[in-house]
């Protein structure tokens, strides 16, 4: 697209999609979103249900395995009542420490489910939003929680997830660059994850999983069943707000440095 500030609206008639095919784009194998003010959305009144390339089998390869990588300084950038099928990851957002963050991406009206992992093999973790490494190491190395929230330097500032339904994942929400800043402005509001009892993933396979990020809103969520914690925060001034948090393998919510649990139950936890 010649004119990347041109707001710009793709919608996807109802019917289902095979994505990123890469005999169709050797120069690209990633095929990553490289523009901001987008829109991406189905029709009015329809449901567009992308799936995977080698679908109903597994991804081999890391960019095979991805539906969407955004990696830049990109403002407003939305995706809205779309279907995923057959991923391991589906999005995969960031931006270089060089550069500015990225602004204002939100993801809403979404529903995943048949997930799968690359080659087949349960050690490569599925994913519904994997932030990008920044491998900075800003703040040392060894998983190091950062002191500085105001005056960091994020990679992302204002990301919305909204009205979304995953089924069957391991990590659904993976903000986990130990090293340097992540999320400035998060709301992850109406995010419901299904999983059944006996939730796949092994360790380090929360619902949500966020780390060095600030102005945290976690509310409305339905966390059933994952292997790990509920609710993982290495991050400031968090607040989970009227969600319900059932059957996790080890801490339903967990504050490394401080937040709030308003309004909100915690059934079946094991801690």
């Amino acid at each position: 697209d010649g004119h990347p500030d041109l707001p710009l609206t793709i919608y996807l008639r109802g019917g289902t999609y095979l994505f990123k095919d890469p005999k169709n784009h050797p120069d690209n194998p990633y095929l990553s979103l490289q523009r901001g003010n987008i829109y991406i959305t189905s029709y009015p009144g329809e449901e567009a249900v992308i799936r995977p390339f080698y679908w109903p089998g597994n991804p081999s390869e890391y960019g095979d395995e991805r539906a969407f990588e955004i990696n830049g300084s990109y403002e407003n950038i939305t995706f809205d009542r779309l279907r995923f099928e057959g991923w391991s990851v589906i999005f995969s957002p960031g931006a270089s420490l060089a550069a500015p963050p990225m602004k204002n991406l939100t993801i809403q009206n979404i529903t995943a489910g048949r997930f799968t992992r690359r080659n087949g093999e349960p050690t490569y973790g599925t994913m519904f939003i994997e932030t990008g490494y920044l491998d900075n190491d800003v703040y040392g190395e060894g998983k190091q929680i950062f002191d500085n929230p105001e005056t960091a330097h994020y990679q992302i500032e204002g990301l919305l997830l909204s009205h979304i339904t995953v089924e069957n994942l391991d990590l659904p929400i993976n903000i986990g660059d130990e090293n340097d800043a992540n999320v400035k402005g998060l709301r992850i509001t109406h995010f419901d994850v299904l999983n059944p009892p006996g939730a796949p993933g092994d360790s380090a396979s929360d619902a949500f999983a966020v780390v060095n990020s600030s102005k945290i809103l976690i509310d409305h969520c339905r966390i059933q069943n994952i292997s790990d914690d509920g609710i993982d925060t290495k991050g400031y001034d968090v607040a989970v707000v009227n969600t319900y948090i059932e059957g996790t393998g080890r801490n339903a919510v967990k504050f490394w440095k401080n937040g709030e649990i308003i309004n909100t139950i915690l059934y079946n936890c094991t801690q």
